[in-house]
């Protein structure tokens, strides 16, 4: 299993002042895990704990220049950046659930891009939907399932290392995006982790409530702050989309996704826990 080598707080805080975002992973071979569910699978990739800089650095903030007053609107919801520690890994899906595996589960497709093909990821789903999933694969495994904090997103999105988008630099490498529909799965560069599509295709809800800004300092293990706010209307969104510029695609981007709201950019990707 990876092993992660903790920092000293020097070590962190001299990361945070040049701008690298995470802590350094061991090299160990990927784990997945595959369910079989009416004959369709379902791949996990096996998530380490870990520690890093959610969010977006001052020290990056201030290399972007020639930035639009929608896109410096945007930047205002991705700071402060907040420390976070997760002490328990997790299962993450190796990519975004899929028309196919949607329809093997519930019997049907709400997709507005069926002709991307099964393999493309499933989407006109609102957040009591996604929830819903969590259930149905929760009763049919035996195991519990659930959508990632907004924490979590990002540390699994970042893979352990300090590229702009997920396992790339580039964005024509990491994800789909400035298109006209989604594409199927997994022709892009997987992270270091062994995620698929975590930067485009779909945009992907969190279990987090919406807040413009992250809330800054240190958290660890973030996720039982979200439960007293179960009822709020929106949820973060996280990734870009097939529709959007690489901007939106860079892993501190977020976005808001109302809870009963239904798109056909916003998909999902669904975690189980150790």
């Amino acid at each position: 299993r990876p092993a992660i080598l903790w920092p000293t707080a020097a070590e962190a805080e001299a990361a945070f002042r040049e701008g690298r975002h995470v802590l350094r992973c061991g090299g160990e071979p990927r784990e997945v895990r595959t369910h079989h569910i009416s004959g369709t699978e379902f791949r996990l990739c096996r998530i380490p704990a870990g520690e890093f800089w959610m969010g977006l650095l001052p020290v990056e903030r201030e290399r972007m220049t020639g930035i639009d007053a929608q896109h410096a609107a945007w930047l205002e919801w991705e700071q402060e950046a907040t420390r976070i520690r997760l002490n328990r890994g997790f299962w993450m899906m190796e990519t975004p659930m899929t028309q196919r595996q949607y329809e093997a589960l519930t019997g049907r497709n709400p997709s507005h891009f069926q002709s991307s093909g099964p393999d493309a990821p499933v989407e006109q789903l609102s957040w009591i939907d996604a929830l819903d999933l969590t259930g149905l694969l929760s009763r049919k495994t035996g195991q519990s399932w659930r959508m990632p904090v907004e924490a979590e997103w990002e540390w699994a999105a970042r893979g352990g290392q300090e590229f702009r988008y997920a396992g790339s630099d580039d964005p024509v490498d990491a994800g789909w995006f400035s298109q006209l529909h989604t594409h199927p799965v997994r022709e892009k560069t997987p992270n270091n982790f062994g995620l698929y599509d975590m930067s485009g295709n779909v945009w992907e809800m969190t279990a987090d409530i919406w807040r413009p800004r992250h809330p800054g300092g240190f958290f660890s293990d973030p996720r039982e702050e979200n439960l007293a706010h179960s009822t709020s209307p929106s949820r973060t969104g996280r990734g870009g989309s097939w529709g959007s510029d690489a901007f939106c695609l860079r892993l501190s981007a977020r976005d808001s996704c109302p809870v009963r709201g239904r798109s056909r950019s916003i998909g999902v990707r669904l975690v189980v826990d150790f």
